[in-house]
């Protein structure tokens, strides 16, 4: 039989869930924020990664005016290569396989400009070689992974829907804020939120 309680809850939770997913600002990206995005940044040298974050924050502003995917502006190979590579001429943009030559044509000397205003920027920060999980978290994780399944176990639900192993490790490594999960927020946390606090005290 269907316990009409749970029905109810379980109703209302998606309720929550499409209304958070109507929020148009879960779908922007703040272009100063857009090298977040890119993968393996903190391998390139300082000077690459003030170039590959101006890039990113270039390609994430021409999409937005141009409603396009951000890959239609530039594509992640292009921007790395245009980072590690340094170019200071159209010939120099030419030899790079990974950027089209209309790109070249449109933004090429748009592009050199950004490159050299990148280059001479020493504001900009280096990004740390992100830290490998300790033990005591590996196993604070697991801890947590464990409540998430249990409490999922009782609701008859998949633990996935419940919470994703991202953000369960986000709290264990203390890589984000809990306060910033989305464990700790709406139907998520009285389900099963509270009891992950309860863990982790």
């Amino acid at each position: 039989t269907i316990d009409a309680t749970a029905l109810e809850d379980e109703l209302a939770w998606v309720a929550e869930e499409a209304t958070a997913y109507e929020n148009p600002a879960l779908y922007r990206t703040d272009p100063a924020l857009a090298w977040r995005r890119l993968k393996g940044l903190n391998r390139l040298r300082p000077e690459e990664q003030s170039a590959a974050r101006a890039l990113a924050d270039w390609r994430e502003r021409r999409a937005i005016e141009s409603d396009k995917p951000r890959g239609w502006i530039l594509a992640d190979e292009a921007l790395y290569a245009l980072a590690s590579r340094e170019p200071v001429s159209i010939e120099a943009l030419e030899s790079i396989a990974a950027l089209p030559p209309s790109v070249i044509r449109k933004r090429g000397d748009e592009l050199l400009d950004l490159l050299r205003a990148a280059r001479a920027d020493e504001s900009g920060v280096p990004l740390a070689a992100p830290k490998r999980p300790e033990s005591e978290q590996m196993a604070l994780a697991a801890r947590l992974l464990q409540v998430v399944r249990d409490v999922a176990a009782e609701l008859e639900l998949g633990a996935e829907v419940l919470a994703t192993r991202k953000d369960v490790e986000a709290i264990a490594f203390g890589s984000s804020p809990p306060d910033d999960s989305p464990l700790l927020r709406g139907w998520r946390r009285r389900v099963v939120g509270e009891k992950l606090l309860a863990a982790l005290a």
